[in-house]
Parts: C-alpha cells; structure tokens; sequence
C-alpha cells in the first residue's frame, strides 16, 4: 500500500477529518510524486471540512501556489544578455514559445 492510500483509507474512516496536520501531511505526498493538483484537493478538502487550526492549512497552501508558480515562471522565462559591445538594456525573454525584445 502507498503512502498516500493510508491515508485516504484514514480519512475514509473518519480519522483525523478535522486537524489540519493530517491533509498536510497528506498533500506533501502527493507534491512529493509531483501529483499537485491531487494535493491541492487535499488542500480543498481540508477548506471545506473546516479543518483547524485553519490558518495552517491555507499558509502550507498558499506557499505551495506560490513556489509552483514561481517555478513555472521561471522555467519558461529565460533572460538572456547580449554581447558587451550592444546596448546591456536589450534583453531577450523567450516566453511561451515566442521571443520578445525589451530595450
């Protein structure tokens, strides 16, 4: 059995509905696995059943969106300077697939 199954056979069984440890213990295995969107519905659930203390659970939250989309952010933007002798404002950021040019 998985980590992640013992944990839903838990809550299944009512164990730990309301503490807000038990849906973060369980969503960090699933963003361990890199399953994030089953983490955030623990996270979801964990906001719908009320669990407390309730500023744990959307702190943990909040700073898991933030860290992936800064990750995202950061793995499709890619800064690039040109060589010394042009103008150091010209930079290239290739974004989504497409090259854009600020100067």
């Amino acid at each position: 059995m998985f980590l992640w199954d013992s944990h839903s056979h838990i809550f299944n069984k009512g164990v730990g509905t309301k503490t807000a440890a038990f849906y973060v213990s369980w969503a960090r295995q699933f963003e361990q696995r890199g399953l994030n969107q089953r983490a955030d519905g623990v996270y979801q659930k964990a906001l719908e059943n009320g669990a407390q203390p309730g500023d744990v659970v959307l702190h943990e939250y909040s700073v898991k969106l933030m860290f992936r989309n800064y990750t995202k952010w950061a793995g499709q933007c890619l800064l690039i300077m040109r060589p010394a002798h042009t103008p150091p404002s010209l930079v290239f950021c290739i974004l989504s697939g497409f090259i854009t040019s600020k100067t």
